[in-house]
């Protein structure tokens, strides 16, 4: 997987010109390839220079990862390559410090840009993709880094946690944005960019957001047209997803047989010609229920071929978990428990660099926001029949009369919506936490992610197709070194364009003919079986979680009851005792707490 590090300097200093210089002999020799030099600022990478992008390594500074055209016809379906730019496009970058790469471009990467005239660096992360870049400082040095076990490497002080962070992140989950993890960390978030002063020691002068999703929700971005929705739907997604097979070899796709999987699935099988994607499902073999019927059914369709594996409870073994690779945030638990040593050792039996994901469409295709359509339309139309007949949609599949939906909606209208609106989507569940810390105010005003930091009220609408495109991104598995083989997760559906346009098509024409994610069934309805369209459950495994648990509970004991959280009075230890007692009791502590906790504090000792 790609790995890189910039190391910036003042280029009037000596000694830190010289350690520069140093930290680049180490890097040549452990086979890192340098991508961009200057006085002040020197690029490695684990992967040689792409000469499609020589036009800005030669001059203004570098891309690193996939960057790729947008294209001009909102209806064209064929892939793009990696972008090849040219002096003229370089130099419109620079002027406009980035914002022509976000304007013009997509993909993953992160750039680094020059400002010759104020002596400066910039740094901007891309709006939706999964590279990270983090910032942090060797002596004088700024150094920004993609992998803990990179920046390990160049001797720098160990980092340690934020109190204020562990606590946040117990009460709001993943959500939380607003303080970075660790105290000698700075993470560059998705569309922002970071300004670097060269002068009297390289440090952060400036920051600020290249990309708002807010952008993509006023009045005269909307596509309010159901036919030109669908058909321009359709084609970015059909034009993300082939573009993204074209850069990898042997895509894997992870496969559920739900909705949003299944149209990736129809995507690789067009874009792949005669060559047949490799897909794969994995199942709980104790389960009453699985997804495998519908699996196959898609692979059928589209002539996939396809493999399922067994991911039977009974065979996980917490232990394991300690054996994680520390991460600047703390990494998902259970999705590595019953996933990744599955997908990287298929992988690397396929020979596949790259496992695709129908991640993001619950949120995007807006199966996650159907309650808030009604206010959205009050956002840019006046009250009509249209609205009652909206009303009454959302009632049918909220279970809620029409008359409370209209009356929601004509109050978040007047007085616009806070935390309290999803006040259990937001808040996690806290049967564990110390009662100072249960009690402890949660400002409901903001959401607690600085895309919305200026906003007035929490624009529910938005955040709840964001997804996880609000979290911080897992590109490196945490089971296996950095520089281990491993797939690079991708996910079509949260490509740049994928993600604008859904954010430009209000929830009314999301939820068409009154149906979750309508638009998504209606647009790829002529590739799909009609029983998947059809198709508004999941079949999950029940009780899978409860089973893992409750077979490893003398690790869960050892590591709640004495750990760092424990210690530091985030957790009530005396409730923790009888909630993980080895014979039955009354608690109502769910599963997903368990291991929300377990994930915070098996990273917080790694920080310790």
């Amino acid at each position: 997987m790609l790995r890189y590090l910039a190391l910036f300097a003042d280029p009037q200093s000596a000694p830190q010109y010289q350690a520069m210089h140093t930290i680049g002999k180490r890097l040549a020799n452990s086979q890192w390839y340098p991508l961009h030099r200057t006085n002040a600022v020197h690029v490695w990478s684990t992967e040689p220079a792409d000469p499609g992008i020589r036009g800005i390594l030669d001059r203004q500074g570098v891309v690193i990862g996939s960057i790729f055209p947008r294209h001009r016809d909102p209806l064209d379906a064929t892939a793009v390559d990696r972008l090849a730019i040219d002096g003229p496009m370089a130099r419109r970058i620079a002027i406009t410090h980035g914002a022509d790469l976000i304007s013009e471009c997509w993909g993953d990467y992160v750039a680094i840009l020059h400002d010759l005239a104020t002596s400066s660096t910039r740094i901007i992360k891309d709006p939706g993709g999964a590279l990270p870049c983090n910032l942090t400082s060797l002596g004088d040095l700024l150094v920004a880094f993609s992998s803990v076990d990179d920046i390990r490497m160049l001797d720098v002080p160990r980092f340690t946690a934020r109190q204020s962070f562990l606590t946040a992140r117990t009460l709001l989950g993943n959500a939380y944005m607003l303080d970075p993890p660790l105290h000698e960390v700075t993470p560059v978030l998705r569309g922002q960019w970071i300004e670097i002063c060269h002068r009297a020691g390289a440090r952060i002068a400036a920051r600020g957001f290249a990309w708002y999703p807010q952008t993509f929700t006023t009045r005269d971005a909307l596509i309010e047209s159901p036919t030109q929705a669908s058909k321009c739907l359709e084609a970015t997604i059909r034009s993300c997803t082939a573009t993204w097979m074209r850069q990898y070899t042997q895509p894997l796709l992870r496969l559920s047989g739900g909705l949003d999987s299944s149209i990736i699935a129809a995507c690789m099988s067009d874009a792949a010609g005669a060559e047949r994607p490799h897909s794969y499902t994995y199942y709980d073999p104790t389960a009453v229920r699985d997804e495998r019927p519908w699996a196959l059914r898609v692979t059928e369709h589209l002539h996939l071929r396809h493999q399922c594996r067994p991911m039977d409870p009974v065979h996980v073994d917490l232990r394991q978990l300690d054996q994680l690779h520390p991460q600047i945030d703390p990494s998902p638990l259970l999705s590595y428990l019953q996933r990744a040593p599955l997908e990287r050792a298929l992988s690397h039996e396929l020979g596949s660099t790259a496992l695709m994901t129908g991640l993001g469409g619950d949120s995007l295709f807006g199966g996650d926001a159907v309650a808030y359509a009604p206010s959205e339309w009050l956002r840019y139309h006046p009250p009509s029949l249209q609205l009652l007949s909206l009303a009454a949609q959302v009632a049918r599949f909220t279970q809620l009369s029409a008359w409370t939906i209209m009356m929601r909606a004509l109050r978040r209208s007047v007085f616009g919506t806070s935390r309290r609106d999803n006040r259990n989507a937001m808040r996690l569940p806290a049967t564990l936490l110390h009662p100072q810390l249960r009690l402890q105010p949660v400002d409901e005003d903001h959401y607690p992610h600085p895309w919305f930091a200026t906003e007035p009220r929490i624009r529910w609408p938005i955040v709840r197709r964001l997804g996880e495109l609000l979290f911080p991104p897992h590109y490196y598995w945490s089971d296996a070194p950095a520089a281990a083989f491993s797939p690079v997760i991708v996910s079509p559906l949260y490509s740049q364009p994928v993600v604008e346009l859904c954010l430009r098509i209000p929830m009314h024409l999301h939820f068409l003919n009154g149906v979750e994610r309508g638009l998504a069934r209606a647009a790829f309805a002529a590739r799909l079986p009609p029983d998947i369209i059809g198709r508004t459950w999941k079949d999950r495994a029940p009780g899978y979680a409860e089973q893992i648990l409750s077979r490893n509970l003398p690790y869960l004991r050892e590591r709640l009851l004495e750990g760092t959280l424990a210690r530091s009075q985030v957790l009530d230890r005396a409730v923790v005792e009888r909630t993980l007692q080895p014979v039955p009791s009354r608690s109502t502590t769910l599963p997903g707490e368990l291991l929300n906790l377990l994930e915070l504090e098996l990273w917080a000792q790694h920080w310790r």
